[in-house]
């Protein structure tokens, strides 16, 4: 699952909007993906939850890698 961040939330670089809009971003991700899951359960799958903050990987590069992401102007991700 991928959500879009709001460009002018982002544009800001560092500060209070964009650290607000990434985290809000990341919570509503890993809040779907319990929703996602428990709806599987319910149909008699095995499923689990993969909250952005609890991967097993990073999840920047795997964005990039799939051409929805891109790199820090720092030089990270």
């Amino acid at each position: 699952m991928a959500f879009a961040q709001d460009p002018v939330m982002t544009d800001t670089q560092i500060g209070l909007a964009e650290n607000f809009e990434v985290g809000w971003k990341y919570s509503y991700a890993s809040f779907i993906s319990i929703i996602i899951a428990n709806f599987i359960r319910n149909l008699g799958w095995p499923a689990r939850p993969l909250p952005t903050f609890n991967a097993p990987y990073i999840v920047a590069p795997v964005f990039v890698d799939a051409g929805i992401g891109e790199y820090g102007r720092c030089g990270t991700w």
